[in-house]
C-alpha cells in the first residue's frame, strides 16, 4: 500500500505523481508491479508521498501536462456537428 488518504484529490495527486514517477524510471514495457519490487515501496512512497528528492512539483506538473493534451478522437466522431444533424434519421424510424 502507497498510502492512506482522505479524500479524491489526494487520491487523485498520488496516483497521478505515482505514475508520472513509473513513466519516468520504468525500463522499457516494464510493468508497474515489476517496477515497485525493483525501486521499493519504501521509496517510492518517500518520493510520491513524502517528496524526499524535492520532485513532487515537476511530477505533478508533467502530470498535469500530459492530461492536458491528451485527445479523445470519439468525442469529436460520435458529437453531433449540429443540434439537428441526425433529426431526419430519427423521424424517418418513427414511420
Amino acid at each position: 500500500m502507497l498510502c492512506i488518504v482522505d479524500n479524491e484529490d489526494d487520491v487523485l495527486l498520488y496516483t497521478g505523481r505515482f505514475m508520472q514517477f513509473y513513466r519516468e524510471n520504468a525500463k522499457y514495457k516494464e510493468r508497474t508491479y515489476t517496477f515497485v519490487e525493483r525501486v521499493g515501496i519504501e521509496r517510492i512512497r518517500a518520493v510520491v508521498v513524502d517528496d524526499s528528492e524535492g520532485i513532487a512539483a515537476a511530477l505533478d506538473a508533467a502530470m498535469e501536462a500530459a492530461a492536458a493534451a491528451t485527445y479523445d478522437p470519439w468525442k469529436e466522431a460520435v458529437a453531433p456537428k449540429t443540434a439537428n444533424q441526425f433529426a431526419s434519421v430519427i423521424a424517418a424510424g418513427d414511420g
